[in-house]
């Protein structure tokens, strides 16, 4: 679920739905580049030149700043000084 389709929901995305917005398509685009589907973003991502090429555009991009602000947003339930460590480290981990 992309940018445009999180904010055309009916309802506020879900934590998992801003999640999925953001591996998703790098989880489309390693299975449309390679012969492999298992997901292994981490090494393929530091390993593969051309993956490593489209994750850095994306952490880069407005739109994943837009995705990144909407996590913090969402957990709300979460002290304000840790949001941001740990949407990071989410996705440091991803």
């Amino acid at each position: 679920m992309g940018d445009a389709a999180l904010d055309a929901a009916p309802h506020d995305p879900s934590l998992r739905d801003l999640a999925a917005a953001l591996v998703v398509p790098l989880a489309e685009h390693t299975i449309a580049t390679t012969d492999s589907h298992w997901a292994r973003f981490l090494a393929q991502g530091v390993a593969d030149p051309a993956l490593s090429a489209v994750v850095r555009r994306n952490l880069e991009g407005r739109s994943y700043r837009a995705l990144r602000a909407r996590m913090v947003a969402a957990l709300g339930h979460v002290p304000d000084r840790l949001r941001e460590r740990r949407v990071d480290h989410a996705v440091a981990l991803m």
